[in-house]
């Protein structure tokens, strides 16, 4: 509980995210500068807050005792993740302006080390994501710049070039959207990508790009946790029959046969569930779109049935209008 350090006081911090350091000293926080005042609740569990937001800072906290050392102002309004090398030496901080555009959202590079100036990309490519292998950083990026615009494209894998922090592109044969990167103790790294309306994990070698899929999910895979030494992975992923479980695999090779060790959505699992039809449409611009349309219980072609939209991004990521509610 990082609220029970005798610090500024920790107490104090509104923390957002923090991050170990790798030898277990403490912890990397990024939180918030001032004390967020209290103003009156209304309408039950709606608070409200004052604004502007408050400026963050990173701070370091140190184990034991709680003894906290600013480091420097949050490169970022918005702070989303953060990553410590290997050598405890860097931190890697994503983030993006409030408003998240692409411009904004970038990694920030700084050495943990009070009053070290923080060095930012600068690119049209939103990136997250980062994770270390060694002394490389790499990140997850969402389109590219093309003729000084930003045009979208699936998430790729990238490497931080440390001299000019430029991305090089990694692995240009890895398919589908990007989700997350997971490094291995042999300095390869496990890519979760969706591809249709399915998931892969692929293992990735960066150095030749070589590629090898290791899982094919039928649904949803995520939060894939590797342990120090690889040797054994965790995740959460369903199916079309199956609600979400806690899965583990005894190494990477192991990911196809990964066994759950949780059973906390059996029952659901055992309840009538939909069935599931992959559909696909044309953009209007030449790229076909695909959805999938989860049918009533055994009401699979019944004609009048209300329609629910969920819209990927939406409805903020979206260009024009949709309704969320059709008669089919």
């Amino acid at each position: 509980d990082l609220h029970s350090f005798p610090t500024r006081r920790s107490s104090d911090l509104g923390i957002d995210l923090y991050e170990w350091l790798p030898d277990g000293s403490g912890v990397v926080l990024a939180a918030s500068d001032a004390v967020q005042p209290r103003l009156p609740d209304f309408y039950g569990n709606v608070r409200r807050l004052p604004a502007p937001p408050r400026s963050s800072s990173l701070f370091r906290l140190a184990f034991p005792g709680g003894q906290i050392e600013r480091l420097a102002p949050a490169p970022f309004e918005s702070v989303e993740s953060l990553a410590v090398s290997p050598d405890g030496r860097r931190l890697a901080v994503t983030g993006s302006g409030l408003r998240q555009t692409t411009d904004t959202a970038e990694v920030a590079l700084l050495r943990l080390a009070a009053g070290e100036e923080t060095r930012r990309t600068r690119n049209l490519i939103y990136e997250e994501g980062p994770v270390w292998v060694g002394g490389d950083l790499f990140v997850a990026g969402t389109g590219e710049a093309k003729d000084g615009r930003y045009t979208g494209t699936e998430a790729r894998m990238y490497r931080v070039n440390p001299a000019d922090l430029g991305l090089v592109r990694i692995a240009p044969d890895l398919r589908g959207h990007l989700n997350q990167l997971v490094p291995l103790a042999d300095g390869s790294v496990l890519a979760i990508s969706t591809v249709s309306t399915g998931m892969r994990v692929v293992r990735v070698v960066p150095a030749s790009g070589a590629l090898r899929t290791v899982r094919e999910q039928r649904g949803w895979l995520a939060n894939l946790v590797a342990s120090r030494g690889g040797g054994r992975l965790a995740f959460v992923a369903g199916d079309p029959s199956h609600f979400a479980e806690i899965y583990v695999a005894e190494g990477p090779d192991g990911l196809a046969t990964a066994r759950p060790v949780t059973d906390f959505n059996a029952a659901l699992s055992r309840e009538p569930l939909p069935e599931i039809e992959t559909v696909s449409w044309d953009d209007g611009a030449g790229t076909t779109v695909e959805g999938v349309l989860f049918w009533p219980p055994g009401r699979k072609g019944e004609k009048g049935l209300p329609l629910i939209v969920d819209l990927h991004g939406g409805p903020f990521g979206e260009i024009g209008r949709a309704s969320c509610r059709e008669r089919v």
